[in-house]
């Protein structure tokens, strides 16, 4: 049998798991963006400046302080220059290496 390519992952959604899954898909999300950020040579204050964000806001978010909420997906993308389902594609190949895939 193939894969199933509608996998979803276990980030705390139900009552079974707790807040560290949830946890974890953010720390995966702003690993990632740290990684692209060092890939593309981009600095927290170029980050800061293309998200119209103060420097201490961006790097809180990108090295995990803060949580990141489901409208930081989307501009935290478009400022490290890629699509939102490219760097989610990217949190869930990691995710997939360590965190439980539901089916």
């Amino acid at each position: 049998m193939g894969t199933n390519p509608y996998r979803t992952y276990d980030f705390g959604m139900d009552d079974q798991h707790d807040a560290s899954d949830a946890q974890r898909f953010c720390d995966l999300f702003a690993g990632e963006v740290r990684a692209e950020m060092a890939r593309r040579r981009i600095s927290g204050r170029e980050l800061a400046r293309r998200l119209d964000e103060n420097p201490q806001w961006a790097a809180m978010r990108v090295n995990g302080s803060i949580a990141l909420d489901t409208r930081d997906i989307a501009r935290f993308a478009t400022a490290i220059g890629m699509s939102p389902s490219e760097l989610l594609r990217r949190v869930a190949e990691e995710a997939e290496r360590g965190a439980p895939a539901l089916d």
